[in-house]
């Protein structure tokens, strides 16, 4: 039964039927008439009323808080207070019995512990629909709180209010700055844009927020009303500085500079170093660094140590031994001056070293910092002792201690271990406020192998204001990805998903997509590919591009792939019939078990942290193939060719490029871990890129070169720290020239612009690292790549 209750009022719902109790009035009634009477203000009545009631023992919860209101209004608080005790012991989900004690008690000035433990009780219950007097007393209560420091009882009761519209600004502030819950947070924070806010640190609780989940856009405009109010404020001037330079926004940059002769060359060398780093602008961050060291006698720790990341990304262990060098001076005892040590040499592929960093100035910290415990982690992940790593990983999620790094180093530890459905429980907590588009892209990856796309994509904040860059990446990707599988909700509303051009241009054809696959003759050159299933459809593309943009090449040159047996092979000889028919070009298949042999010693898997992923066994089909063409005799010169390119015109020039060697290969890109591999592996001269290579048949030493590379690859003893590339480096060292940069044009997901401008004049783009341009994570304009997906499904739907 549930008589209703408002306080002081006489809108009470109608009693429940009588229960036959054999008295002249039934107790139905009987409470009926004493909430009329206590409604009526007839107090003495309405006491007499309830407590006549309790002798039936019938309605006894509401008989004890009819009493306990009438004990309120004479002023007797303690009986009151005992009575709504008695209500509740009689009804432990006697909401309004709750709520009455708990107003007795703040009226009484109980003790906030004793007051927080009743709130936790009533914040247990099913909420009724309150009244703005009702919800005023609530959060005064739940201020009494957070004056006493109790912020975790009082952001629990300020979130069963969030959604009533009685709730104060200060409240909703609460919310975002204090609660645990990320959804909570974001309605609030949502809820607080729209108000708008009137008090300035409701601005500044915002800024934190947005600066914490990585809106920059939102930090921003909370920073900018700030500063406004508050031009003398260091740390709002820091904070907007930072934020416009994270936004890129250099005229506003500009502007604020201005402003800054009111604070000491010491803070504005300080807003220098960070406006720097976050820019991306390393140099002009270590002079300021260095200034802040020389003339301030100061080496900010944190800065310092991010400098040394960034020093170190941009491949200058020089200069990133120096600022290093000036954080031990500063920072003798500082542990996370070790850990950058230890990354130093976990970059340098120096473990043992990196060990005995971790085992002599981290391992016996007491109690251990959350930094220390994910670096240990991240260098048992590294040693390989992949089981260590996870058990780190399950005694963090057992503690409840998974702050958003931890998420970060479990998420990539899990992904590895290939414990994927464990990434996308995990991400379902983590991923309103993750920032990092690695991190994200491997909880796409793992969501695709659990089956957990959509919940992955439900978890992510709705509302596009209150989405950071790298959650509104996954967004689409995995708007893409759900519309690919025919989710017809999805597709409906994509109109209405605010997705880019572009971003539709894919999704569209990757809809309208039908696959299929590949045929050649013999001539004096000939251009090959290798595919498996995942590569089919890529080598089509590189295949057509090739052919529609070197015609007159075709005549003279047929193209072969080499693909996997079973379906992969049928699938590839359909598309080469149809791509052949269309361009008048020579296009063969052939099955891969009647040309690679030894397919069991072959090693698929490639360095750690690489979200799960591994080398597709097909890399190594071009040795094999390369082989194999060579021993029928039949051409004078062959280019093999990656699946992940797209190829405009100027092809056939590739086979004129002179040389005297056996092999024609673009030097890999100068960095550690290609210079680990070179010394792993004891190679002479440079290292080359084995995604476009141009084989001469006629040189004396090519057979000799390719047994040689196939005995490494088949070798399950030889190092080979990039797998086929490093096989191939063995077999041709010292016996391959530079193959001009336009044929194996690099173009990376970051690619800079002054590359994009050189990629203009490039015969070969090579889409190499991950993701690839077909892949939905993929963050730049693939238009090119897709214009030929297009015109190959088209060929092949029609053929079809």
């Amino acid at each position: 039964m549930n008589p209703g209750y408002g306080l002081g009022t006489s809108d009470m719902m109608a009693a429940e039927p009588a229960l036959g109790i054999d008295k002249a009035e039934t107790p139905a009634a009987l409470l009926n008439r004493a909430n009329r009477a206590y409604a009526a203000r007839s107090i003495d009545d309405a006491k007499r009323l309830y407590q006549t009631l309790l002798e039936t023992d019938a309605h006894v919860g509401w008989a004890y808080f009819g009493i306990g209101r009438v004990l309120r209004d004479q002023d007797d608080f303690e009986g009151a207070m005992r009575a709504f005790e008695a209500a509740i012991h009689a009804d432990g989900s006697f909401f309004w019995a709750h709520y009455e004690l708990v107003d007795l008690m703040v009226r009484q000035k109980a003790p906030a512990e004793l007051l927080g433990s009743v709130l936790a009780a009533l914040c247990e219950l099913r909420f009724e629909q309150l009244r703005p007097p009702h919800v005023h007393r609530l959060e005064h209560a739940s201020t009494i709180l957070w004056e006493a420091g109790h912020f975790a009882e009082a952001v629990l009761l300020l979130e069963r209010l969030a959604d009533d519209p009685a709730l104060s600004e200060l409240g909703i502030v609460r919310i975002v700055e204090r609660s645990g819950n990320a959804t909570y947070r974001a309605r609030a924070a949502s809820r607080l844009i729209a108000l708008p806010p009137t008090r300035d640190f409701a601005f500044r609780v915002l800024g934190n927020y947005f600066h914490e989940t990585g809106n920059v856009a939102m930090e921003t405009r909370c920073l900018e009303q700030l500063a406004a109010v508050a031009p003398s404020d260091f740390q709002t001037h820091f904070g907007l500085a930072r934020a416009l330079a994270r936004n890129g926004d250099k005229q506003a940059l500009a502007t604020l500079r201005t402003k800054e002769r009111k604070f000491t060359p010491q803070q504005r060398t300080f807003v220098e170093l960070v406006v720097r780093l976050e820019e991306g602008n390393g140099a002009a961050a270590l002079s300021a660094f260095r200034s802040m060291a020389r003339l301030f006698d100061e080496a900010p720790l944190f800065p310092g140590i991010r400098l040394c990341y960034m020093l170190a990304a941009d491949a200058k262990p020089d200069t990133r031994d120096e600022v290093l060098s000036i954080l031990r001076a500063f920072h003798p005892s500082s542990h996370d001056v070790a850990l950058v040590e230890m990354n130093v040499c976990i970059e340098q592929q120096d473990l043992a070293k990196a060990l005995d960093v971790f085992d002599t100035r981290l391992a016996s910290i007491t109690p251990r910092p959350m930094n220390v415990t994910l670096a240990e982690m991240d260098l048992r992940a590294h040693l390989q002792q992949t089981d260590r790593a996870c058990a780190i990983a399950d005694a963090l999620l057992a503690s409840e201690e998974v702050t958003q790094p931890a998420f970060r180093n479990i998420v990539r530890v899990f992904s590895e271990a290939g414990r994927h459905a464990d990434v996308v429980a995990l991400a379902l907590r983590h991923i309103a406020t993750e920032t990092v588009p690695d991190i994200l892209s491997i909880v796409v990856r793992s969501a695709r192998k659990a089956d957990g796309l959509r919940a992955v994509f439900a978890a992510l904040p709705t509302e596009a204001s209150l989405r950071n860059n790298a959650q509104q990446l996954t967004y689409e990707a995995l708007i893409e990805d759900i519309a690919a599988t025919g989710d017809t909700g999805v597709i409906d509303a994509l109109d209405q998903a605010g997705l880019s051009e572009d971003r539709l241009h894919r999704i569209e054809s990757r809809l309208g997509q039908v696959r299929r696959r590949a045929g050649q003759r013999p001539g004096e050159q000939v251009v090959f590919l290798c595919a498996d299933a995942d590569y089919l459809i890529p080598a089509m593309v590189a295949v057509t591009s090739a052919g529609m943009s070197n015609m007159e090449m075709l005549r003279r040159t047929p193209f072969a792939i080499l693909a996997d047996a079973g379906e992969t092979l049928d699938r590839a000889r359909d598309a080469a019939k149809a791509i052949s028919r269309r361009l008048g070009m020579s296009l063969e298949v052939f099955d891969a078990t009647n040309i690679v042999t030894s397919s069991e010693t072959l090693n698929a898997r490639y360095g750690f942290f690489t979200g799960g992923q591994s080398l597709s066994l097909a890399a190594y089909y071009r040795i094999f193939f390369a082989e194999y063409l060579a021993g029928e005799g039949k051409f004078d010169k062959a280019l093999y060719i990656d699946s992940d390119v797209v190829v405009r015109h100027g092809l056939d020039k590739v086979f004129e490029v002179p040389s005297d060697q056996p092999l024609l290969a673009r030097p890999e890109v100068d960095r550690v871990e290609v210079n680990n591999a070179v010394r792993a592996l004891g190679l002479q001269g440079r290292y080359f890129n084995s995604g476009v290579l141009r084989f001469d048949y006629r040189h004396p030493d090519t057979r000799k070169c390719l047994a040689e590379a196939i005995r490494c690859a088949t070798d399950p003893t030889a190092v080979r720290l990039f797998q086929d590339q490093c096989a191939l480096n063995l077999g041709f060292q010292l016996k391959h020239d530079d193959l001009p940069v336009s044929f194996n044009h690099f173009h990376v997901p970051r690619q800079a612009d002054a590359d994009l401008e050189e990629q203009r004049s490039a015969v070969v783009v090579h889409y190499i690292d991950r993701p690839k341009p077909w892949d939905s994570l993929y963050r730049r304009n693939a238009r090119e790549w897709f214009g030929w997906y297009n015109l190959v499904n088209g060929i092949i739907a029609v053929d079809g």
